[in-house]
């Protein structure tokens, strides 16, 4: 009764400010164990535990120094100036609005953003690692063509010497920045604005590129499968994201805690904060720990109105 009081009643609360409708319910950035689907034909969902959990932020002094074994010797900078400016200019040709319209699959906006960082990252990259130099706004949209036409070689040390080797990047997310660059070169040949007058490309140019780009994801799938055999239970258990004793251990953390809140007077969970919120904490905590084989993705994203939906009729 406790439960379904607390809730009809928080109208009344005078100290507590309800949940605004956009609040998330938990913090994206929870660490839950999860099962990884590696395909390497479609996009790998990142979890919260990837390197790349933010899309819209970018890492402002990205340097990367090759002596390998030609006569090339340069220092490379990704600034977060020169990075800004060509996702602009891909996202005013039609880049974004084009992945969330029907034709572009109407993707959600935050994967949007992944692909033109992406995009925009590698196109930096390669342009600076050939010229040794910064690109400039003119030269994008050119140079976008000449990758495509000429100068598609250029991916393999983007993926092997920027995303492997300097940033260390897992396989999966390394797959995934080869598989978003595929969809961007689509967007620039058949769905660009502007496409058939300004650096036109014939369907079939794009050949070299996207046969590349199948063979470095192919190469990925010896790394993918250990990747996947490191997040076996063992390991989870091993690096503390998941009890030894399993499930049965995971509902013993919570069996105080849910007696507590059982336990509670009404009234003093209504008037104060701190009871509240411990309140609050129990009930999500006991959800997620009694309902293993629910989607824990549905309970991070849950607006406060879904959230007492369900509570309530749960």
């Amino acid at each position: 009764m406790v439960f379904i009081n607390f809730l009809t009643n928080r109208k009344k609360l005078k100290h507590l400010r309800p949940l605004r409708k956009k609040t998330n319910i938990l913090h994206t950035s929870s660490k839950v164990a999860s099962k990884d689907t590696l395909n390497t034909s479609e996009q790998i969902v990142l979890d919260a535990n990837s390197e790349e959990s933010v899309p819209n932020s970018f890492d402002s002094d990205l340097v990367i120094t090759d002596n390998g074994e030609g006569s090339l010797s340069f220092d490379h900078n990704i600034d977060h100036e020169t990075w800004e400016l060509v996702h602009m200019v891909l996202a005013k040709k039609g880049m974004q609005h084009h992945f969330e319209s029907v034709l572009g699959g109407e993707m959600k906006p935050d994967v949007v953003k992944y692909i033109l960082r992406r995009t925009a990252e590698l196109l930096i990259w390669t342009y600076q690692y050939k010229n040794n130099r910064v690109l400039e706004k003119h030269s994008i949209i050119y140079w976008f063509q000449t990758l495509i036409l000429s100068e598609y070689i250029l991916v393999q040390p983007f993926s092997s010497k920027y995303l492997s080797g300097y940033r260390q990047l897992s396989p999966s997310t390394c797959l995934n920045y080869i598989t978003d660059f595929t969809k961007a070169i689509n967007w620039f040949i058949w769905f660009r604005e502007n496409r058939e007058t300004e650096y036109p490309i014939e369907g079939a140019a794009s050949g070299g590129i996207l046969t590349l780009c199948c063979k470095l994801k192919k190469s990925y799938k010896p790394s993918l499968r250990k990747q996947r055999l490191n997040k076996t239970l063992e390991h989870l258990v091993e690096s503390g994201h998941f009890p030894a004793g399993g499930l049965i251990q995971l509902q013993e953390v919570m069996v105080e805690d849910i007696q507590w809140a059982k336990d509670i007077s009404e009234h003093l969970a209504r008037t104060c904060l701190q009871t509240y919120n411990k309140f609050l904490a129990v009930l999500i905590g006991a959800m997620y720990c009694e309902s293993p084989q629910g989607r824990i993705g549905g309970k991070k994203e849950a607006v406060s109105k879904e959230f007492y939906l369900f509570i309530f009729f749960s």
